[in-house]
């Protein structure tokens, strides 16, 4: 009984102590806690994100768009941006000192140290380029130029290979029109451009582009040969046969689907454009001696003029149809014998264009029929005698039909005229 006293006052001492280191440890955590939520936001704060903004001008203060501003710390490029139209820039990265470069073309590279800080104490930077130096370089040396007679040498020709052909905006594939532009008028005169493919004088071009090789204008200019000077001839290389199969195909379609309504028309022309052309080459039988080249040209087009005039009934308004064709077959045969080579291009041509003139106040009635047909045979014949001494021959035969009877439009023009008011109902 004794001993139940002493047992029965330690147990409120015990108690109470176990409370305080409880409550110790308590504040502890909550201290360590404050700290490392302090620590956090001081990190936090540090690593923001800052924006810097700033304009690029020249000596003269006037804006630079287009310049290019790069933002790096230590080596590494942090942002890289191009300033707009009005040569302002925005630069966003972590609050700390960075190295601005502004680079831009003609100007001095303005390199220069930054510090990006917060958004509210930011100021926008203005960074001023000099001019670049311009350095010119001339060499002058006593050796006399050297002026030759030669064609080769001479500097004004123009020469275009086929490649330089497929960079060329040619308008509707028409590249006989799109190199008039380099020649004189003063040399062309009245008569036109003289046109040669394979040095043969002809009408007009009887192989698609596809077909052509190269080019030339000027290439001899006062060669005895030709009746016309150097800038009022186009020179025109076809491709030849090759022992190996190679092709090209070009296409060009049109359509009136997008344009624009003509005011005067009672309805939208339904016109339409089709251009094919397609070169096939390679060798015949086992392609040691002959090959062949194969070249069409397909033009079509669906026109339609717009006829508005005042006649004594009252006012005429008429669409009327213009159809168009132009079709380009060419086929050549190439041989080489021992000293010649031999070879025969056949070609045809044929070209329609009904109701011309057409359109306005010019009725249907008034309208011509165009048509022209063309086939000619090409024989050339080249022989070496000696590597000096090189005879060539050529000849060209051809039959040419070229009828133009208005009288023709008008009755057809009559006639559709007649069906279309028949079926008209009432």
């Amino acid at each position: 009984m004794m001993n139940d006293e002493p047992h029965r006052s330690a147990a409120p001492n015990s108690s109470w102590i176990h409370g305080v280191s409880l409550k110790l440890a308590r504040m502890r955590t909550a201290a360590w806690f404050l700290v490392l939520t302090f620590v956090a936001a001081g990190a936090a704060a540090q690593t923001a994100p800052a924006t810097l903004t700033g304009v690029v001008v020249d000596a003269t203060g006037g804006v630079l768009p287009s310049a290019q501003v790069q933002l790096s710390q230590g080596g590494r490029v942090v942002q890289l941006v191009t300033t707009d139209a009005k040569g302002t820039f925005a630069l966003t990265a972590p609050a700390g000192q960075y190295n601005l470069l502004v680079m831009l073309n003609g100007f001095r590279p303005q390199a220069t140290v930054v510090d990006v800080a917060s958004a509210r104490a930011a100021r926008p930077v203005k960074i001023t380029l000099s001019l670049a130096a311009v350095r010119q370089d001339v060499m002058v040396t006593g050796a006399a130029a050297e002026v030759a007679l030669t064609a080769a040498s001479n500097a004004d020709a123009v020469a275009l290979t086929q490649e330089t052909l497929t960079l060329l905006p040619i308008f509707d594939d028409d590249a006989v029109r799109t190199l008039s532009r380099f020649l004189d008028v003063g040399a062309i005169g009245g008569g036109g451009a003289t046109i040669l493919v394979n040095g043969m004088e002809v009408t007009g071009l009887n192989v698609g582009t596809s077909a052509i090789e190269q080019i030339k204008i000027n290439s001899d200019p006062y060669s005895a040969l030709f009746s016309r000077p150097g800038r009022g001839r186009i020179d025109i290389v076809t491709k030849p046969g090759s022992q190996a199969y190679h092709g090209d195909f070009n296409a060009i379609f049109r359509d009136a689907s997008l344009n624009a309504k003509n005011v005067f028309a009672l309805a939208k022309p339904p016109e339409q454009r089709r251009i094919a052309d397609g070169f096939l080459g390679g060798p015949v039988g086992n392609g040691e001696r002959t090959s062949f080249m194969l070249s069409v040209k397909d033009d079509t087009e669906a026109r339609e003029a717009v006829v508005f005039a005042l006649q004594p009934q009252g006012t005429l308004r008429e669409n009327v149809s213009q159809p168009f064709r132009h079709l380009l077959a060419s086929v050549g045969i190439t041989h080489q014998a021992a000293r010649s080579t031999i070879s025969i291009r056949p070609a045809y041509q044929e070209e329609a264009d009904e109701y011309r003139g057409v359109g306005g106040e010019t009725l249907g009635t008034a309208g011509t029929t165009y048509y022209h047909r063309e086939l000619t045979l090409t024989y050339t014949q080249q022989t070496v005698y000696r590597p000096t001494v090189v005879n060539q021959f050529q000849i060209l035969a051809g039959h040419e039909l070229e009828p133009a009877d208005e009288r023709v439009a008008a009755a057809r023009h009559r006639r559709e005229r007649r069906v279309h008011r028949w079926r008209r109902p009432g």
